[in-house]
């Protein structure tokens, strides 16, 4: 007795393969086609799945290239901002410049304060 899928498989192909001139009445299906099809079908649907874990993918890691950004934008400005203070604080200027450093994602560093912060909520 055969299962589910194969009656949906061979519906599927009856209604392709009942064309003029294939010498078969509209309706049969040989089993050989019904392989086909089904293995067609699960191509198809592996495709698609794969497809959508790309994409899925590919827009993480755009997500994630746009905070690094974010990120890097914001800690040349705090450097910046820094740099155009008239006669800043020694002690408050390293202090500022730590932190930037700390936010940047291509020169992270440890703050002590700030250790356990999401630098993404900055």
């Amino acid at each position: 007795m055969a299962g589910p899928q194969s009656g949906f498989a061979e519906t599927a192909i009856t209604q392709n393969t009942g064309k003029a001139g294939t010498g078969r009445k509209r309706g049969r299906t040989l089993p050989g086609e019904a392989r086909i099809w089904q293995a067609n079908w699960e191509r198809e649907r592996k495709e698609k799945a794969e497809f959508e874990a790309r994409k899925k993918q590919e827009k993480e890691a755009f997500k994630e290239l746009m905070r690094d950004a974010e990120r890097w934008k914001q800690a040349q400005l705090i450097r910046e901002y820094t740099l155009a203070m008239p006669d800043p604080d020694p002690q408050w200027f390293s202090w500022a410049n730590a932190k930037a450093d700390w936010l940047d994602p291509y020169n992270p560093s440890n703050d002590e304060w700030l250790k356990e912060a999401d630098k993404n909520d900055f």
